[in-house]
């Protein structure tokens, strides 16, 4: 009832007829009807009911801090874990059937051909077979090295054998062919103190026949003198080209005859040391470029097969 009579009331006084002084507000009243300012009357609009409590929602449990990769510092840290590497990248197992007598890829064993019993002797060399793509060993021993006869009808067969005798009167060539020389007492035209050697050597101051660069003394059957020297006069100094280890006749496109050193192929006006043989020259030392007939071709590999 106040908030209608106190209108009325003061549209009285202003006019005049209020005697008596308005009673103070009720401020515990008012102020919950009026705004802040109190300006003007607020509408009572009925007492809003009361909402039902928040209910308290349960406390967010604590996460673990999440870690910055980049503190890590090496780069393994951020690396995605398809960088280990697909497990196909190992490659897939197949099963390998060796067939009989087969071999395993890339495997190498001996072989012989020739004589088994020369291997090691001489120049004679066992040879290699390789393991091939259909799991057998190759056709073909490489690299070996047997007695050659060749084209030779005398002289060594490189093994410490021998390609045959020549008849009396002739002697083995470089060549391994047997030709007429002046083999005996009338090739012994060269005087050394109270006696003579043959031509083609000369006469060391102890009185000693010594053959001349490029020849070697030979019986005249064709051997080679042994260590100890020749005597008599059934031997001569014979053309030793090529350090005296034999030489192969060969013919240019153009028919020119020339000669190349033993175990060797001819090219043109050219030689080639054979597969398994390398040059070398009478020193000893190896070369390329081998000068006039001061070398021979020599096995690759030792005796004992390296």
């Amino acid at each position: 009832m106040v908030t209608r009579a106190l209108p009325l009331a003061m549209a009285l006084c202003a006019l005049g007829a209020c005697s008596w002084t308005l009673p103070a507000p009720d401020l515990a009243v008012d102020s919950a009807r009026t705004d802040v300012a109190g300006d003007a009357p607020t509408v009572d609009r009925g007492v809003s009911p009361d909402l039902p409590a928040t209910p308290d929602l349960p406390a967010t449990p604590d996460l673990p801090a999440t870690p910055d990769v980049m503190d890590a510092g090496a780069d393994t840290a951020m690396a995605d874990v398809r960088d280990a590497g697909d497990v196909r990248d190992a490659g897939d197992v197949v099963d390998i059937v060796i067939p009989d007598g087969g071999c395993f890829p890339d495997a190498t064993r001996s072989c012989v051909t020739g004589n088994p019993d020369r291997v090691g002797v001489g120049y004679c060399r066992a040879g290699v077979q390789y393991c091939t793509a259909s799991l057998t060993w190759s056709t073909r021993c490489e690299e070996e090295i047997t007695q050659d006869c060749t084209n030779r009808r005398c002289g060594s067969d490189g093994c410490e054998g021998s390609c045959g005798e020549c008849p009396g009167g002739t002697s083995c060539d470089a060549t391994g062919q047997c030709v007429t020389t002046a083999c005996g007492p009338t090739n012994f035209t060269v005087p050394c103190g109270g006696g003579r050697c043959p031509a083609n050597s000369g006469c060391t101051a102890d009185g000693r026949c010594v053959c001349g660069t490029g020849y070697e003394a030979r019986v005249c059957s064709g051997d080679r003198c042994p260590p100890t020297g020749c005597s008599g006069f059934d031997w001569w100094c014979a053309p030793a080209p090529f350090c005296g280890g034999g030489a192969v006749l060969c013919r240019s496109s153009t028919g020119t005859n020339f000669l190349c050193p033993r175990w060797s192929l001819c090219g043109e006006n050219t030689c080639f040391c054979r597969p398994g043989f390398t040059a070398r020259r009478c020193d000893g030392v190896a070369c390329t470029s081998c000068p006039g007939t001061a070398y021979e071709c020599v096995p690759t590999r030792s005796a004992s097969g390296m």
